[in-house]
């Protein structure tokens, strides 16, 4: 004890080094906590391991429950669908990944490949065209594929001219696929119940020119929040939903396309892989079953115009 007067003595300076910052700490208010610090450099390195892990395994394979959705290999039934951004295709090789071990589909390049059972090709997005699409038409039909046409819709575009645009363009018949309307998302801000109008319009007219029952193409959201309407529960859907679990909305889709990152042989790049819900001979049926004769078979493009909302 030091007595009055008596300076007290000062603490060692050999003190070490720790223990002056977490002293130093205390006095300037500030924790110092080098543990949690640690744990928490080991919790965000856990946290990119594990997202790692999760990306290498979706990014090879889509899990059981897409391919057993269907059971057997054998009856199910897969095709692709293709634009300008697929060229050069060897179309003697194309085959969708097969892994036999996990009894899936894969993005690896394995042995096995199922076949592609239909192909569907983008002809027209509004007034434009995909210049590649009647060669691969041709090329593929030559080949044995059936094949089916989409064209895009264009919100702010003239929907009798995007309907003659895409009639002129993909020529549909009853050989292939009835035609196909690609319902993307430039409804976005807009008002539902024009939108819905214009894509009836363009379902009518083409139905009408070419005698196909027109498929729809959107996403599980578009179907549940725009195209909810009794109109629509004439038509049948091409759903996409890249999930390895089907689509949630309503039960008249018959296309799941659930993935836009496939990988095929014969074919360079990422290509849409879906799959129909149903065995061939079922695909078969249905296809045959959407064709009639075409209500306008001379001067459609006269007649199409009288029709013009």
């Amino acid at each position: 004890m030091a007595t009055k007067g008596t300076k007290q003595k000062r603490p060692s300076t050999n003190t070490p080094k720790t223990q002056k910052t977490k002293a130093t700490n205390r006095k300037k208010g500030r924790k110092s906590s080098p543990v949690s610090t640690k744990a928490i450099v080991i919790c965000v390195l856990a946290v990119v391991l594990a997202g790692t892990a999760t990306y290498i395994a979706t990014s090879t394979r889509f899990g059981h429950s897409v391919c057993r959705w269907i059971k057997g290999k054998d009856v199910r039934v897969y095709g692709i669908d293709l634009s300008r951004y697929q060229t050069n295709i060897k179309w003697d090789e194309i085959g969708i990944y097969y892994d036999t071990d996990r009894d899936t589909i894969t993005f690896e390049k394995t042995h096995e490949c199922l076949p592609a059972s239909f192909v569907f090709l983008k002809a027209t997005q509004g007034r434009a065209l995909d210049k590649t699409y009647a060669e691969k038409k041709e090329e593929a039909r030559s080949h044995g594929y059936k094949t089916g046409a989409y064209h895009v819709l264009i919100n702010d575009t003239n929907i009798v001219n995007q309907a003659n645009n895409f009639i002129e363009v993909a020529q549909p018949d009853s050989a292939g696929f009835p035609p196909i309307l690609d319902i993307e998302s430039d409804y976005v801000g807009k008002p539902y119940s024009e939108y819905r109008k214009k894509v009836l319009q363009w379902l009518q007219l083409v139905e009408d020119a070419t005698g196909g029952k027109p498929l729809i193409y959107c996403s599980d959201k578009t179907r549940e929040k725009v195209l909810n309407t009794p109109e629509f529960d004439a038509y049948h859907f091409w759903i996409a939903r890249y999930d390895t679990t089907p689509p949630r909305s309503k039960d008249d889709w018959l296309f799941w396309q659930f993935t836009e990152k496939g990988k095929i042989r014969g074919i360079k790049g990422k290509v849409d892989i879906s799959i129909w819900k149903g065995t061939a001979e079922d695909l078969e049926n249905w296809r045959k079953s959407c064709w009639k004769d075409p209500v306008y078979r001379e001067r459609l493009e006269h007649e199409l115009d009288m029709v013009e909302l």
